[in-house]
């Protein structure tokens, strides 16, 4: 193939990653996130292709439009205001879109880190530097919306894979490197798991709702039990390890101490991993001072039941 009919075909591989690129964008404007995830690794590996086959202009213009439209579909895809996301489904764009991207510059510019011009080595060298921080960072941190937390696995899933490509390589500094990487990726796993754990989160209103909707009228029924002393019904919701519990250690029996409870508060609810937490601020007839009404949930959907109970004369969320 002559050189000007190889210049036309990679103009036209470049025009097509252009074209893939303004599908990408318009489906993930339109929520249309199926033709999205298509058109967007597509031109991303257009351009990728162009670069390492090291096409004269074509692989310096391809390597500099990949960063450039990555990074706008990046913004279109990734609603937030004042830095935070208007949605869990907007934080999982987030978090599948930008690994993506982060994977593909991390090859690029592994690629041109190989190469001999020294200063396309040193932009690869950056570059790679830079995705391999943010690999890290999103990878131990917790997301915004609990449900997320399983993407933040892609983060340190890529470096670990990379991790193990350079170890297969000849340079024994590099396989080092992998060595290393292989050890940090593995300790950031747990430590993110670890720091997870920890998170408290404050439920989105749809869900505060649902939870409120289901724990309300239990609570209520449970509590005029407990005045009327009826023993039998006062656990009726409890779960089984919460059953037991209650039978070594009724609740009934703090009565003759605490009076009948004479008023709720508003409940306040919060969420550690897959655990749900209500409070309820509550006055007991022979107690001057204010109690707290902890309960948690595993599952709020129809015909579930609460897995823990607990009171306390100190807020606890």
């Amino acid at each position: 193939m002559k050189t000007y009919q190889k210049n036309i075909l990679w103009a036209g591989v470049y025009l097509a990653g252009l074209l893939a690129f303004c599908f990408a964008a318009m489906y993930f404007s339109q929520k249309d996130l199926l033709g999205a995830f298509i058109a967007f690794p597509i031109f991303m590996l257009l351009f990728t292709i162009i670069v390492m086959k090291d096409v004269k202009i074509f692989s310096v213009l391809s390597f500099v439009t990949m960063l450039l439209t990555a990074f706008m579909v990046f913004a279109v895809a990734a609603e937030q205001k004042n830095g935070i996301f208007l949605s869990a489904e907007a934080e999982k764009v987030f978090m599948i879109v930008f690994p993506i991207i982060l994977s593909f510059v991390l090859v690029n510019g592994i690629f041109w880190g190989k190469t001999k011009q020294s200063w396309k080595r040193l932009v690869g060298f950056i570059l790679s530097g830079f995705s391999v921080f943010f690999l890290l960072v999103f990878g131990m941190s917790s997301p915004n919306y609990s449900e997320n937390f399983i993407y933040t696995r892609i983060f340190l899933i890529i470096l670990f894979i990379l991790s193990v490509y350079l170890i297969r390589t000849k340079k024994r500094n590099l396989k080092i490197t992998g060595i290393l990487g292989v050890v940090l990726s593995i300790i950031a796993l747990i430590l993110s798991a670890l720091l997870f754990a920890g998170q408290t989160y404050t439920p989105v209103e749809k869900q505060e709702a649902e939870i409120i909707a289901f724990i309300d009228p239990k609570v209520k029924e449970m509590f005029a039990a407990y005045n009327n002393d009826d023993y039998d019904n006062f656990c009726k919701y409890c779960g089984a390890d919460l059953m037991a519990m209650n039978a070594v250690s009724p609740m009934i029996d703090k009565k003759a101490d605490l009076g009948n409870l004479v008023s709720f508060g508003e409940p306040k609810i919060s969420q550690v991993m897959d655990f749900y937490y209500v409070e309820y601020q509550v006055r007991f007839e022979k107690q001057a001072s204010t109690f707290y009404l902890s309960f948690m949930l595993t599952d709020f959907s129809e015909g579930s039941t609460i897995y823990g109970f607990s009171v306390f004369d100190q807020p606890d969320l």
